[in-house]
């Protein structure tokens, strides 16, 4: 497991979190300025009330309409990721505390070299599945000091699926709707595995990809 430390001696002010992917990570306990390279942490961020915190984010974040209603001001944060790259000197200009990125980026030791060269504490958040989206949500909750809210959502998503499981669990495999979920371009999909395919199977519904 990966050890990354924040550049302080002083113990009291850290925690440790196991990220998604199984690291141990040293993190401020109370976060002042949070990087979101990846969205979906930009999204749980704000959700968990600490969109003012967030001084970087990607450029998806920037272009999303609606996140940019919810929390003003968020677009105008420095953009340090782009194309799949951080722009490290971007990233430290912003002088993250905590660093937000998904999977894909921490499978790139390029990218992630250039976190560890500058010491920058770094939460990998992934997920496939419903029950890893949660765990991932608490995750953030846990290194934003904000369990509480984090396990408060999650009640409430699963309150939501028993909601839908028993809505749809006496409909006939006959009657079920077939649906076929397109991403970006007609004929691409998600895979079997996929949280989108979790979902399809939760609602009762036939996945004709599957």
């Amino acid at each position: 497991e990966n050890l990354t430390n924040a550049p302080s001696t002083d113990t009291d002010a850290f925690i440790t979190v196991k990220d998604c992917i199984g690291r141990q990570v040293k993190v401020p306990k109370n976060a002042e300025r949070i990087a979101c390279l990846y969205a979906y942490s930009g999204h749980v961020t704000v959700m968990l009330g600490c969109g003012p915190e967030v001084v970087a984010i990607n450029d998806g974040l920037r272009r999303d309409v609606l996140l940019n209603k919810v929390c003003p001001g968020i677009g105008d944060c420095i953009v340090p990721f782009t194309h799949g790259s951080i722009n490290i000197e971007e990233l430290v200009k912003a002088e993250p505390d905590l660093v937000f990125i998904k999977g894909e980026t921490a499978q790139n030791e390029a990218e992630v070299e250039k976190l560890e060269k500058f010491n920058i504490p770094y939460v990998v958040i992934d997920f496939n599945n419903m029950e890893e989206q949660m765990n991932s949500i608490a995750v953030i909750g846990e290194s934003l000091g904000k369990s509480e809210r984090a396990r408060e959502y999650n009640e409430y998503y699963q309150d939501c699926i028993a909601k839908v499981q028993s809505s749809v669990a006496d409909i006939p495999e006959q009657d079920r709707a077939r649906l076929y979920h397109s991403v970006n371009e007609a004929t691409r999909t998600d895979s079997p595995d996929s949280l989108p395919a979790d979902w399809i199977k939760t609602a009762g519904a036939i996945n004709v990809a599957s």
